[in-house]
Parts: structure tokens; C-alpha cells; sequence
């Protein structure tokens, strides 16, 4: 009874992380977004406080939990601060973005990403607050048609994603000279 139920639990679990893996195939380890900052949304687009000019701020707006998603959907995991501002942004939407990127003449569907969640290609995004944009390729990734591709941006670091940053560098010194 006990190996059933283990196997059963095994089985469940196997289904599930496939579930999830088929929901989003173009995520990896590099693509997953830990982060617990809101996203911010500025007279109606993506943006972030470092592009936010206090002084043209009028109002803000809190939304946590449900009600954030129910405006937002699930970019907003964390919540959503709606602000409005006396403010202009230069924006750029993920189709726009693509016209940038020199992807292979095989690529036939490209789908984008914002911050590792699917979105529109009609997103307005502040152009001042991507950090980052990843270029990934179907060839690269299991389950993933050969010729589609995926515009991956983010406007959130790896800090504030939650990924550590690794200290790549290496120091080399040479034999000491005498009187150091």
C-alpha cells in the first residue's frame, strides 16, 4: 500500500511539473522572475520608479493580491502601483522591439515576455525602463517549434529578480617586487 501511494505521488507530481513546463516552454532557469517587486504602471504603461519624476506625480493607486491581477493579470503577481502623472514616457511595445532584433529569416512566431510572463505584442512598455532583452531562439529550447523564437524584456534587474549576482572575475597579481 505504501509503494502505491508513493508511486501515485511520484506520478502526480511528474504530471504537474509537466503541466507547468507546457504552460511556459521558453522558461529556464535564466527566464524565472523571484521577484517580490510590484509592477509599476504609469498612465497606462510599464514602467519602473527610476523613470518616475516625483515632482509630476498626482496620484497613486495600491492594488495587492486579486484585485491587482484582475487589473493587470498575472504580470502582477506582487501587486501594482497604478500611478498617474503629468509625465511622458517613450514607449515601445514588444512588436516594435522585434524590428530591432536581427532573428533568423527561419523564424516564422515569435512570442514575448515581460519580466519571464507571457504578454501582447501590443504592451506599452517605457522604453527607459528595459534593463534587458533576451533573444531565444526554438532551436535552443525542448518542446518548442525549431522556427519560432521569443523577444524576452526586462525591466526588472537581477537583484530585484532575485537572482544572485556572481562574481565572475578573477584577480591575477605578478611576483611581488621588493619595497611593496
Amino acid at each position: 500500500m505504501e509503494r502505491f501511494l508513493v508511486i501515485l505521488v511520484v506520478l502526480l507530481c511528474g504530471g504537474l511539473a509537466a503541466n507547468a513546463q507546457t504552460v511556459n516552454p521558453w522558461l529556464d532557469s535564466t527566464q524565472i522572475n523571484h521577484s517580490k517587486v510590484p509592477l509599476i504602471i504609469a498612465n497606462g504603461i510599464v514602467t519602473n520608479t527610476a523613470e518616475l519624476n516625483p515632482d509630476f506625480i498626482s496620484s497613486v493607486y495600491v492594488v495587492k493580491d486579486r484585485q491587482a491581477e484582475k487589473g493587470a493579470g498575472c504580470l502582477s503577481d506582487n501587486g501594482c502601483i497604478y500611478v498617474e502623472a503629468d509625465q511622458q514616457f517613450d514607449i515601445i511595445t514588444p512588436r516594435m522591439y522585434q524590428s530591432k532584433k536581427n532573428l533568423p529569416s527561419s523564424v516564422r512566431t515569435v512570442v514575448f515576455m515581460l519580466n519571464g510572463t507571457m504578454v501582447s505584442d501590443t504592451l506599452r512598455i517605457s522604453k527607459g525602463s528595459i534593463r534587458r532583452v533576451d533573444v531565444l531562439l526554438g532551436s535552443n529550447h525542448p518542446r518548442v517549434p525549431v522556427d519560432s523564437a521569443c523577444l524576452s524584456i526586462w525591466t526588472l534587474s537581477n537583484e530585484e529578480r532575485g537572482i544572485p549576482e556572481i562574481n565572475s572575475g578573477m584577480r591575477i597579481r605578478g611576483p611581488r617586487e621588493a619595497g611593496e
